[in-house]
């Protein structure tokens, strides 16, 4: 089994800003992107932005590739949440430039409003991308992965996990996760539990929106009682400020 090494959480290390009280916060408060941008050198994201910015400048286009947010727990999270492909509001040319539960769609919505409501504290979760990449055009904004795409992608999978010392739960959520799983190296990790679950899309959730929200619940929680259950790694301190269940 791989032993982990565990990190030191501190407020200063993550930063002194409350965090948002409503999902959507990027277009309820603007300025908040101008200072997460300021604070892509923070440790918990540091090593992330590396990573990011090797995989946009190897695909030829800047932006292309969304910054995992600061306001999340990054390479130190307990939990990885693995989606399909950033949307159009996590593109830098059209939305925020992050991967973040504060976008301004209804995906990121229902991952705030669950995260809450489970009690998983978004300091000790990420998001991740099967492909990691933007795939839409200004013809067509929601384009969905080829093979082609999930193929490439799945290096960087392993990649990110190879910098997160503190993973417990890999949350695999909707097809696509899924289904790329399996075809990673990080798959044959015996120490990591693996929850699959409904991706939180509208699309999704709207087929049956009572019983498929209900399903995101219990993955959701399901991840989180698995992250609490490994007591080897200290729960992160919360920052200054209110509680993002407030």
């Amino acid at each position: 089994m791989t032993t982990r090494r565990v990190h030191k959480w501190s407020v200063g290390a993550m930063g002194e800003c409350a965090l948002p009280q409503q999902p959507k916060a990027h277009r309820r408060n603007p300025a908040l992107l101008a200072v997460k941008r300021e604070r892509l050198d923070e440790p918990h994201v540091a090593r992330l932005g590396v990573l990011v910015r090797e995989i946009t400048d190897g695909r030829g286009r800047r932006g292309s590739v969304p910054f995992v947010d600061p306001d999340s727990g990054g390479d130190r999270s307990r939990v990885l949440m693995i989606l399909e492909s950033p949307g159009p509001m996590a593109d830098a040319a059209g939305g925020s430039g992050f991967l973040s539960v504060d976008n301004d769609d209804e995906t990121a919505a229902n991952a705030w409003r669950t995260l809450c409501e489970v009690g998983l504290s978004r300091l000790d979760a990420m998001p991740w991308n099967v492909v990691p990449w933007y795939l839409g055009t200004a013809e067509q904004r929601v384009k969905k992965p080829t093979s082609a795409d999930v193929g490439a992608g799945l290096v960087w999978i392993d990649r990110v996990i190879e910098l997160m010392e503190n993973l417990r739960v890999v949350l695999l959520l909707g097809a696509y996760a899924r289904d790329a799983w399996p075809r990673t190296r990080s798959a044959r990790r015996a120490d990591l539990r693996v929850v699959r679950c409904i991706h939180p899309s509208p699309t999704v959730i709207n087929r049956n929106r009572v019983v498929n929200l209900a399903a995101l619940t219990d993955g959701f929680a399901t991840a989180a009682a698995a992250a609490k259950a490994d007591l080897s790694i200290p729960p992160p301190v919360a920052r200054a400020g209110p509680s993002p269940r407030a």
